[in-house]
């Protein structure tokens, strides 16, 4: 019983950073409260002269990374229409989510300028927190080790549902035979 009650606090914290990755424009807000949360920009491309080409993908990323050269390039996002613009990706050192980093930089796609940068070190706590919930969910955050204890843990659920159907089955028997549990079975209560 002791057990049981020390691990809802963790349980019920679980779930709300589930619920948080799975309902963000629900959960995101009330994140807002405790510190604001960055917008996130919106920049948008225009052309200089009538006619005007797109630059390079290689351009792009080379304006990219000249804010951030010590970073690693993830993926990058074209753009969608003609005032659209660059979306380069990075991940720097320390940024826990290594599939999705929160380094963004946006580029012109039409003079190579940059339009809007997201640094995660310069975000709140609330954002910093957001950022962190996707990583420790699935392990990522702390390497192979985090994602094999997570993996672990998974396990945890349909564990416990087996082991207490056993016991519930134990005993509902012992009832209906009308007599209390022997010592042996009481062992493992």
């Amino acid at each position: 019983m002791d057990a049981a009650r020390s691990t809802r606090p963790r349980a019920r914290h679980s779930a709300r950073g589930g619920v948080a990755l799975e309902i963000p424009q629900y959960a995101n807000p009330l994140f807002g409260y405790f510190s604001p949360l960055q917008a996130m920009p919106k920049p948008q491309s225009s052309p200089t002269v009538i006619g005007q080409q797109r630059i390079s993908l290689d351009q792009a990323v080379a304006a990219g990374q000249s804010v951030f050269p010590d970073a690693r390039l993830c993926w990058i996002e074209t753009p969608h229409d003609a005032g659209g613009s660059f979306r380069i990706n990075l991940r720097q050192d320390g940024e826990p989510n290594r599939r999705f980093p929160k380094t963004n930089v946006w580029v012109d796609q039409y003079s190579g300028r940059i339009l809007a940068v997201s640094n995660p070190a310069d975000l709140g706590a609330s954002d910093t927190l957001i950022n962190w919930l996707h990583p420790l969910h699935s392990g990522e955050a702390f390497g192979l080790s985090g994602q094999i204890l997570v993996s672990i843990s998974g396990l945890a659920c349909p564990l416990l549902f087996v082991t207490g159907l056993i016991r519930w089955l134990q005993k509902a028997g012992a009832k209906r035979r009308g007599r209390p549990l022997s010592v042996a079975e009481r062992r493992w209560l």
